[in-house]
């Protein structure tokens, strides 16, 4: 019988194929409320916060507190003069006629405003259970939310849409996978201030001869009343400081692929190879500094900037009609009242605004992307 040999083959160390693995302090988006295995715990830190993202070991963790969509609104420095239009009026005990009303009012004044409105400006958003790895694992698990660093497919995976193709972003939630649709403007109504009683002073005339020794002669050197206006504020917001990406849902569990782009809430110095921080480096995509959201179609990085702005001006006349007493006989022992009252002095004022942009309250995270 022959002799039978066999060859065995033997590999150096340095030539045995690397596994791939997620390092441990990965965060990732998990479309489902249980399910995962003891290698992932819910980051509750998460919760009700929006996705920004750093490149700084120093963020990584920390809160950005909501800044709210806010009008204040300000008075005008000058305003409210008033002039109207002849009228005619009788003169008591003696003979009729047209009296020459002001047409030039004085009475220049402003009413107080300083107040500012917080408004419920709301992005859209995508509620999301996020999941910390506990320890180096293999495997990414099924009903996770990949980004990837182009917009080609993912194998292994379907794409993730958000309703109506528009944008949204991720907010984590315990148990809670609906979405809102946000909220992109808004108005408020508010008053200035009550005490708004001021003098006007007018033209003077001398009017028809009432008797051979006196004439009738209209003035305006009378007290206004307090009165205050109505003011409207519109604002609309309908972008946040973000960037765009698309996201791929896993339908299988699966290892890490080259250029999976995962979240990382741990130490960056003991971040292993071949993971990298999403910096521009090392051939990654640049991701930091803006909050992170994703919609339909090809929206791989896509850079977002917020469009808020605010109108604001007094649109009504004054809520409380003032009303004006004018008029005097000259010689007194004539006895003409001469008096014009009820008469309407409706004005308006300028009011300005400034605003502030809404951004809401976000997480700081890291972004690494597998090279191997």
């Amino acid at each position: 019988m022959p002799f039978i040999s066999s060859v065995g083959y033997t590999y150096r160390l340095q030539n045995v194929p690397k596994q791939r693995r997620l390092p441990a302090d990965v965060l990732i988006p998990y479309y489902g409320t249980s399910g995962w295995s003891s290698d992932w715990v819910r980051y509750t830190a998460a919760d009700g916060q929006f996705i920004k993202a750093t490149v700084r070991q120093s963020d990584i963790g920390t809160i950005n507190y909501l800044q709210p969509a806010s009008i204040t609104l300000y008075s005008t420095s000058s305003g409210g003069n008033h002039s109207a239009q002849t009228f005619t009026t009788t003169i008591s005990n003696q003979t009729g006629g047209n009296m020459y009303q002001i047409t030039s009012a004085g009475g220049g004044h402003n009413h107080d405003i300083l107040h500012t409105y917080n408004l419920s400006i709301q992005a859209p958003t995508q509620n999301i259970c996020f999941l910390r790895s506990v320890r180096p694992t293999t495997k990414v698990p099924i009903n996770s939310l990949i980004f990837k660093a182009n917009s080609s497919g993912l194998s292994g995976a379907e794409s993730f849409t958000s309703s109506g193709g528009a944008p949204r972003y991720l907010v984590g939630s315990p148990t809670d996978l609906t979405t809102s649709p946000g909220i992109s403007s808004a108005s408020v109504t508010a008053k200035t201030r009550i005490e708004g009683g001021h003098y006007h002073f007018g033209a003077i005339g001398i009017f028809k001869k009432v008797t051979n020794t006196g004439y009738m002669m209209s003035y305006n050197d009378t007290y206004a009343g307090n009165h205050d206006h109505s003011v409207s504020a519109a604002y609309s917001q309908t972008k946040i400081n973000s960037q765009l990406y698309n996201l791929w849902k896993l339908v299988v569990a699966k290892s890490p692929t080259k250029d999976m782009i995962l979240m990382y809430v741990g130490s960056l110095s003991a971040l292993p190879s071949p993971w990298y921080l999403c910096n521009g480096q090392n051939g990654t995509v640049d991701i930091r500094d803006r909050i992170i959201g994703y919609s339909d179609g090809n929206t791989w990085g896509n850079l977002v900037l917020s469009d808020g702005y605010a109108t604001a001006t007094a649109v009504t006349t004054n809520t409380q009609i003032h009303t004006h007493s004018s008029g005097a006989d000259i010689y007194a022992d004539r006895g003409a009242a001469g008096l014009h009252t009820n008469f309407e002095w409706n004005h308006t004022h300028t009011i300005s605004a400034t605003t502030s942009q809404y951004t809401p309250a976000s997480i700081n995270v890291a972004f690494i992307q597998y090279k191997g």
